[in-house]
């Protein structure tokens, strides 16, 4: 999947920032208003990050209070399922 330089998420526009050697490998900043990716990482860890940054930004909204680990363990399995069905092209 390319990554894009913008998503919508709940009616917001949210830029997607690529910074080489960011402290992190992703962070999603809601007071800001965007997600920031570390450009060095391969395509597949990007698309990963991206999904498992969406999914924080989608318990926040809803309140639903997702520890970190259950955040990970749903982006394991979404991007898996994404993957092996080539649904990110």
């Amino acid at each position: 999947m390319k990554i894009p330089k913008l998503i919508k998420v709940f009616g917001f526009i949210y830029p997607i920032i690529q910074k080489k050697n960011f402290k992190w490998i992703g962070e999603i900043d809601h007071k800001k208003g965007r997600i920031t990716l570390d450009k060095n990482i391969h395509q597949g860890r990007k698309e990963s990050v991206l999904l498992y940054e969406l999914i924080h930004c989608v318990s926040m909204e809803y309140g639903l209070n997702l520890k970190e680990r259950q955040v990970d363990l749903l982006e394991t399995g979404l991007y898996q399922i994404l993957k092996e069905n080539n649904l990110l092209k």
